[in-house]
């Protein structure tokens, strides 16, 4: 046999054995890899690239102008990009708040349970230069031919590695390359996103991200091509999402806790299921939001608000009841005491006399206290009892405001306000008399490439306009409406009109205020929707917790024992704290409400980003004995007060 014979059989070996792992591992990969060959060989789709075999290497050719993908070694430039890369934080997702100095860990945002423990760290470690004794998760973004992806991987060895790669054709030739079942064994984890959409391809790395989370402290990444930059910032969008300090389980705790005293308080909460007579069915709705063009088309919403069943969010009050447009609805999900500010905007009671006041059950009690009891209703924010009735917890109040027009029959939502951008003029985030007033530089670079911030501006896809520029944080708002959207969806039937200069959304079709067709619209004959719900509402029965009151004393129990036995290493250390989490796991099953097994996951992945982040640094501070017994122990410590928050929350305290 020929050296050229020799040659492709192991080729043709390794791409059969590639196959053969995609489809009992990942058989999505596999189905668009075997469709994609399907289609070559029987000429549905022209190749536009060859692997070929040069002066000892191969590459990649393109064959519409026989140019190469690297015109060089792929095995030297494979070995010369893993030279480059380092234990170090460069090139990492670092999901470890900072302070404004970087070298020390933020303090402000950290909750009370766990701020000895940060403390702690910001005393005994270094953060700025620190390096890894190990990496664990890994991501490739642009595959190539797979040579530098492989020298990588054996220089670090990730327990968990994701590879994304657009171009389907580029793939299925690394297939015959680079052997991928090395990637996925009993020590090591595969994700991989070929030829995906934008939705298929942040689901999967969603699922990278939330697989094995206590090692995604730092998240190792490389970028093959410039033009592969959408996918890094894509990536970086999922992280702050997902990342425990996002909406961390202290918020959790407020949130049963509230819940719990307005339940033992009479309060009323909605009930609304698909029997629930509907009211206003065909009547199209309209969700105001706060954003920049939400002032732009005061006009039209004051002219014609009563063709529209108007559902406004709180900090727009002032600004509605200046252009004397009554709001059917009132919206508010602001668990912080900020929130009377918004109605304070307010000059007039009689304004919201008769206008019923949603709210998510962990809203401000004391605001709460200072209004008509019979305007308010709530909703729960996180499914703690079904008694409660419908829950739907969204950190976006225009989210929640269409989740409530669904539920009430509507079949049409056009939606202003919700820009998920600032003003491409003047930098406003916030429409003019509202409660808040944030203004970005519009022409601000982000200095730090390997620093991901809320406050980073990029370019994204607009509604109305090619582009537009967002921050990070503004385009939350946007991923909060696709996935309401989808959630939504699979339940009700219904259309969302996006008429907000902003970031365009999917699913929500764009549509200029100048394009309804509002003379077709008739004019509604509006009455007050206070009695309507207080039909469909119910005053819970009060909650008798006892069971799960004594099962989280004897956690506590537990947790005093573990913190009261000393370890020689990090192995051991290791070791007895994940034995005693799954012992609390096992206790959570005989919880009457899944929101203590919730809480406790969200307390785990935040206070292991630290605890796992100090125990694989090169820094001689955890090998002292000493300073890891203290580490345990206010590991311990903040657990502890964990369980005793969430006692006093379920005793109403």
């Amino acid at each position: 046999m020929s050296t050229v014979d020799e040659l492709n059989v192991t080729m043709y070996s390794i791409y059969a054995n590639n196959m053969k792992f995609f489809k009992q591992e990942l058989p999505s990969v596999y189905n668009t890899i075997a469709t994609l060959s399907m289609n070559i060989n029987s000429g549905i789709c022209t190749e536009r690239y060859s692997l070929e075999f040069v002066e000892g290497y191969f590459d990649i050719m393109n064959l519409a102008d026989s140019t190469y993908y690297y015109a060089t070694n792929t095995y030297e430039d494979g070995e010369k990009r893993a030279s480059q890369i380092d234990l170090s934080k460069n090139g990492c997702f670092d999901l470890l708040y900072k302070d404004n100095t970087c070298h020390k860990l933020s303090e402000k945002f950290i909750p009370k349970a766990a701020l000895p423990l940060v403390k702690f760290l910001n005393q005994t470690c270094t953060f700025y230069d620190a390096k890894l004794n190990k990496i664990y998760k890994q991501i490739f973004i642009g595959a190539g031919i797979g040579t530098h992806i492989h020298e990588m991987y054996k220089k670090f060895k990730p327990a968990v590695s994701l590879i994304v790669e657009p171009d389907t054709e580029i793939f299925r030739l690394s297939m015959f390359v680079v052997d991928y079942t090395i990637f996925n064994n009993k020590n090591s984890k595969l994700f991989i996103s070929v030829g995906d959409d934008i939705k298929e391809r942040e689901s999967i790395i969603r699922n990278f991200f939330n697989y094995q989370d206590y090692m995604n402290y730092i998240i190792k990444y490389y970028t093959l091509l410039e033009n592969y930059n959408y996918i890094t910032d894509e990536i970086s969008q999922v992280v702050l999402n997902l990342n425990p300090l996002s909406f961390s389980y202290d918020l959790r705790i407020q949130t049963f806790s509230r819940t719990i005293k307005y339940v033992n308080e009479g309060y009323k909460f909605l009930s609304i299921d698909k029997n629930t007579q509907k009211c206003y069915e065909n009547a199209p709705y309209l969700i105001l939001s706060a954003g920049p063009s939400y002032g732009k088309n005061i006009n039209f919403i004051r002219k014609h608000q009563k063709k529209f069943i108007i559902i406004a969010i709180d900090t727009i009050l002032g600004s509605l009841e200046k252009n004397c447009i009554k709001p059917d609805i009132v919206v508010s999900i602001d668990p912080f005491s900020g929130v009377p500010a918004a109605f304070n905007k307010v000059l007039h009671k009689t304004f919201l006399r008769n206008t019923p006041l949603i709210f998510v059950s962990h809203t401000d009690r004391e605001f709460v206290e200072s209004l008509e009891k019979r305007n308010i209703f709530f909703w729960q924010a996180i499914d703690i009892g079904q008694n409660l009735g419908y829950s739907f917890g969204s950190p976006n109040v225009g989210t929640f405001a269409m989740a409530i027009s669904v539920t009430l029959g509507a079949k049409e939502i056009f939606l202003l306000g919700n820009d998920a951008a600032f003003d491409q003029e003047t930098g406003e985030v916030y429409s003019a008399g509202g409660v808040h007033d944030t203004t970005y530089n519009i022409n601000k670079i982000n200095e730090a490439e390997s620093v991901i911030s809320h406050t980073d501006i990029i370019e994204v896809r607009g509604n109305f306009m090619n582009n537009v520029k967002t921050t990070r944080k503004l385009l939350t708002f946007k991923t909060n409406y696709e996935g309401a959207y989808s959630a939504l969806q699979a339940q009700y039937n219904f259309r969302a009109y996006n008429l907000s200069n902003g970031v365009y959304i999917n699913n929500f079709i764009p549509l200029k205020i100048e394009d309804i067709k509002i003379e077709s619209f008739n004019k509604l004959n509006k009455y007050s929707l206070i009695d309507y719900f207080n039909n469909i509402a119910k005053i819970p029965f009060s909650m008798n917790l006892s069971s799960d009151i004594n099962t989280l004393s004897q956690i506590i129990v537990k947790v005093k024992t573990f913190n009261n036995k000393k370890v020689r290493n990090k192995n051991e250390f290791l070791e007895q704290k994940l034995e005693l989490i799954l012992w609390i796991l096992d206790q959570n099953k005989k919880m009457t409400m899944p929101i203590f097994g919730y809480i406790f996951i969200d307390f785990i992945s935040l206070i292991n980003l630290y605890v796992n982040f100090a125990l694989n640094t090169n820094q001689p501070t955890f090998q002292k004995v000493s300073n890891l017994n203290r580490l345990k122990h206010l590991w311990a410590e903040s657990l502890k007060s964990l369980i005793i928050e969430l006692k006093l929350a379920a005793k109403g305290e």
